[in-house]
């Protein structure tokens, strides 16, 4: 019984073993669609106090760019310290506001196109859901 066990724990873990690898370089080969462009949503502070915010996309020398806008903060084009995307996970970083927004980008039913991007803006010890869509220009 003892053999049987150990024999098919053996042979469980070289399955695992064989198939993560094939996994992980099969999902860092796929990359994203292009985020270039604007996103733009509400940021929703409390209840009676929300502010539009929009992220602007450019590629430059194959990395990513962003700038910030929000007319509600005062903020036209404060651009990012760190824009930073993993597959379909999305970092950005504005140290002058102690800001950092990460994100996850949601695709279409044919992966073809981003759809949103669902993420949080993480500002000092406060956490702010948050939710943008592909706008031709910023309304803020």
């Amino acid at each position: 019984m003892k053999s049987t066990l150990a024999t098919g724990l053996i042979l469980f873990f070289l399955t695992l073993s064989l198939g993560i690898p094939h996994l992980a370089i099969a999902d860092e080969a796929i990359a994203p669609p292009s985020l270039i462009g604007t996103w733009e949503g509400p940021l929703i502070l409390s209840s009676d106090e929300n502010m539009k915010l929009a992220l602007t996309f450019s590629l430059n020398e194959g990395k990513y760019t962003a700038v910030l806008i929000s007319s509600g903060m005062g903020i036209y084009a404060m651009p990012a310290d760190v824009v930073r995307v993993r597959g379909l996970n999305l970092t950005i970083r504005l140290q002058r506001l102690d800001l950092e927004i990460l994100g996850t980008l949601r695709l279409d039913d044919s992966g073809g196109k981003i759809q949103r991007i669902d993420g949080s803006w993480f500002q000092g010890s406060e956490m702010v859901p948050l939710v943008l869509q592909s706008v031709d220009s910023p309304s803020c």
